[in-house]
């Protein structure tokens, strides 16, 4: 049965959120440069030695930055802090030396979209109030000082794109948000089905498989001994002692010991082979592609073995055997009813014999 990790969901929105924003970061800090280097060109035209210089460390600070997010995926969120750090001194600086003293505030909105999308609406907000700030202060300081016409020209275009880009970093969240409550919904729905799947097939003590999917089991193996003409086996497997345990110790230690037999009847056979719980101490094998009637005396011995090796719990010693009997399909019988039913009188006549044994329902 197909098993289901439940913080898998979470773990890939994680990592899937976390390369979004660097690729994103990426193309923002590529634009950056491409856009400071532009800048650097014009002040060849217009020297302007404080700006150029800025502008080099805009281009500088870019590409070193390009350049640890390409190393790995990891570095996007140190390299964000980082970067936002730096660059709102950058645009500071810019701001209070820009003689187009109107357009230094558009660097803000940059950085305040980049802050939303970058290092989430929190720290967003924080640069945006920041900003504001800034605005308000560095405007009054400048040589010519900021208007009140000024100012609305500076923060309307600012505190809109602010809001526009909180609103929509706003509605990815609540999308992500929403996807993850369906997630866990599915989730949960996933795991409900698997726990009815283990009531309907599989025994709730041993966790072995039931009468239901053993009886599922023998069909396909008998449609494969149709196509290949390959054999199976099927052993039925009684504990000889175990009802004593049950009237002189209870149920409880009667179930410990249940269980750990069922453990090392399933442990002695191959993974392709199926063990089940038929009901009380009573488990019946299947044992496919058959090699030869020895090869399942011998692992019917394994079993017998595996079975009343002393079993310590409880601070006592307990000791059962099983009796096992074994019916060959398509030597014994031709359908599946037959072929339990013979295993069943094999396992009767391996008790008549004295227990702890096993034996052929025809010799082989």
């Amino acid at each position: 049965m197909q098993t289901f990790d439940k913080d898998y969901l979470a773990d890939t929105n994680d990592e899937s959120d976390l390369v979004l924003k660097h690729r994103l970061l990426i193309r923002i800090l590529i634009l950056v440069a491409s856009f400071a280097i532009a800048l650097a060109l014009t002040r060849l035209f217009y020297p302007d030695p404080f700006m150029l210089t800025v502008d080099i460390i805009f281009t500088l600070v870019s590409f070193i930055a390009i350049y640890f997010l390409k190393k790995s995926v990891k570095n996007t969120p140190i390299v964000t802090n980082i970067i936002l750090i730096i660059f709102f001194i950058l645009v500071l600086v810019m701001f209070m030396n820009n003689e187009k003293y109107l357009l230094g505030p558009s660097w803000f909105i940059v950085l305040v979209m980049f802050s939303f999308y970058q290092a989430g609406i929190v720290k967003g907000i924080l640069i945006t109030i920041a900003s504001f700030i800034s605005i308000l202060i560095l405007g009054q300081n400048l040589i010519f000082p900021y208007s009140t016409v000024q100012y609305l020209y500076v923060l309307a275009p600012f505190l809109v794109a602010a809001l526009t880009t909180y609103l929509y970093e706003l509605k990815v969240k609540n999308k992500e948000e929403l996807l993850d409550l369906k997630n866990i919904a599915q989730t949960q729905l996933i795991q409900e089905k698997e726990d009815l799947l283990q009531h309907a097939y599989y025994d709730e003590l041993t966790k072995l498989p039931n009468r239901a999917l053993f009886h599922d089991r023998l069909k396909q193996a008998v449609a494969k001994t149709n196509r290949s003409n390959k054999d199976f086996a099927v052993l039925f497997i009684d504990l000889d002692q175990f009802k004593e345990i049950n009237d002189s110790h209870g149920h409880t230690i009667g179930d410990s010991v249940l269980c750990e037999i069922a453990s090392r009847l399933e442990n002695t056979l191959r993974k392709e082979d199926t063990i089940a719980r038929f009901g009380g101490d009573e488990f019946l094998c299947i044992v496919e592609q058959l090699e030869s009637c020895e090869s399942v005396a011998i692992l019917a011995t394994k079993l017998i073995n595996a079975t009343k090796e002393p079993i310590h719990m409880w601070g006592d010693t307990f000791q059962v055997t099983c009796s096992i009997g074994i019916s060959i399909y398509k030597k014994d019988a031709k359908n599946e009813e037959v072929v339990l039913h013979h295993a069943d009188t094999a396992m009767y006549k391996a008790k008549a014999l004295g227990k702890d044994n096993y034996q052929f329902y025809e010799a082989c």
